[in-house]
Parts: structure tokens; C-alpha cells; sequence
């Protein structure tokens, strides 16, 4: 017996929400335990750096508040819209990727004004 998949009629709000709700759940776990974001930052730097860390923390606090970026999150919206099934979009790799995005901005910017400042 194959399982029950619920699949619902939604609104575009209601997608967006949906998404929304996705990607601050995973925001919101980095922001509630400071040695995820510390682990991430010793996988990408050679030195750990509070001050790299307390930006991203803020920036993560920003993209809260932010609404979603439809373009980014597109397929996701699309998938919702054709199949119903809210499940689908749970865990996708594209709420991690913005997210790392968000890290690696902020690593790239404070590298390069530490550069300027030793020059």
C-alpha cells in the first residue's frame, strides 16, 4: 500500500509563506546555536574570526525580516504549485545554498577590507 501524500489547492501567498517559514526554520537553527556557524566558518577560513561571525549573525537576523526572493526560490514555488504536496519542498538544498551564500559573501567582504587595511 503505497503512503498517503496530502495535496492541497494553494495560493501564491500561501507558497510564499511556505518557503518562508522553510528557510527561517533553518536560519533560525543557526542563529539559536553560535557553534554551527563558528564549525562552518573553521571549514571555510583559515582563521576563526568573531567579528566575521557576529556579521554573519546580524545578517542571518536581516534575512528573517527579508522577504523571499521568488526568482531564487522558484523552482520550489513551481514544484508547490504543480504537485500540492507541501512535503516536497522540506530540506531543500536551495534554503542551505542562500544561506551559504550569506556566509560567503560576508567571509569574501571581510577578507578583501583586510586586505585594503594591510596594503
Amino acid at each position: 500500500m503505497e503512503p498517503i501524500t496530502a495535496r492541497v489547492r494553494l495560493s501564491m501567498i500561501d507558497i510564499i509563506d511556505i518557503v518562508r517559514n522553510n528557510r527561517n526554520a533553518i536560519i533560525k537553527t543557526f542563529l539559536e546555536d553560535d557553534s554551527a556557524i563558528e564549525r562552518y566558518l573553521r571549514t571555510k577560513c583559515d582563521d576563526f574570526d568573531q567579528i566575521v561571525a557576529d556579521t554573519i549573525k546580524n545578517r542571518l537576523s536581516e534575512l528573517l525580516i527579508t522577504p523571499v526572493d521568488v526568482r531564487y526560490y522558484a523552482p520550489l514555488i513551481r514544484r508547490l504549485i504543480h504537485t500540492g504536496e507541501i512535503d516536497s519542498v522540506k530540506g531543500q538544498s536551495l534554503y542551505l545554498k542562500e544561506i551559504e551564500l550569506l556566509f560567503e559573501n560576508t567571509i569574501n567582504e571581510h577578507n578583501d577590507l583586510t586586505k585594503r587595511i594591510m596594503a
